[in-house]
């Protein structure tokens, strides 16, 4: 029987094999693309209503959370339908509004969603339908992509990756209650999820490290 794999090396195996799969075979294809336009018409069928107008004074971070929550305001952004979790409106939120902040490319963009969403499903099918009982796994497995996504954007190192986030699984949340109400709360959650996952790989990005056990 083989022994335990030690919590933190399953926080870095999660963000490194996401990491790995994208760049070996780096590309933009139709995945992307349909991806990214499902993500454009779910936040212009949102409208500029569903989000506060003042959360465009908050930088990107604002611009994210209120992508995130445009794109959820009709229920009808993309499903992974092994885990239940909704990842296109946290995903794509963070690879656009970081992608925009550093100027990157298409490519770059696109590279930021693949990773962001191999990170949040990873985490759902890792946490099961147990979690998913009790918590609203959008929005706790959302902070792990968005915090990935942003890290590809940010260039951060393979140290960073994982600090970036491990800062963010340390502070996710999201009270499953808001899932069974059908209440707009859902929403604000995936605003929440890529913002804490956008300033978590910040931090990491000023060189300050992670809880080593934040999955245990």
């Amino acid at each position: 029987m083989s022994a335990p794999v030690p919590d933190a090396e399953v926080l870095r195996a999660l963000v490194d094999r996401a990491f790995d799969d994208a760049t070996r075979e780096p590309r933009v294809g139709r995945a992307e693309h349909l991806l990214l336009a499902d993500f454009l018409a779910c936040v212009e069928g949102g409208g500029e209503a569903a989000a506060p107008r003042g959360w465009r004074n908050d930088g990107t971070a604002g611009c994210a959370a209120a992508l995130a929550v445009r794109a959820h305001a009709r229920d009808q952004d993309d499903i992974h339908w092994l885990t239940g979790i909704h990842l296109g409106s946290v995903i794509w939120s963070v690879a656009i509004a970081v992608g925009a902040e550093v100027a990157a490319d298409g490519f770059a963009v696109a590279t930021a969603a693949r990773v962001g969403y191999d990170c949040m499903a990873a985490l759902a099918r890792l946490l099961g339908p147990a979690h998913a009982r009790l918590w609203h796994a959008t929005s706790t497995c959302g902070a792990f992509g968005a915090a990935a996504s942003a890290a590809v954007l940010l260039d951060l190192s393979a140290d960073q990756r994982v600090w970036a986030c491990g800062h963010a699984v340390a502070v996710a949340g999201g009270v499953g209650q808001a899932v069974v109400e059908h209440s707009p709360t859902t929403g604000f959650h995936r605003a929440a999820a890529v913002v804490a996952g956008i300033q978590a790989a910040r931090l990491a990005h000023a060189g300050v490290p992670s809880s080593k056990s934040v999955l245990d």
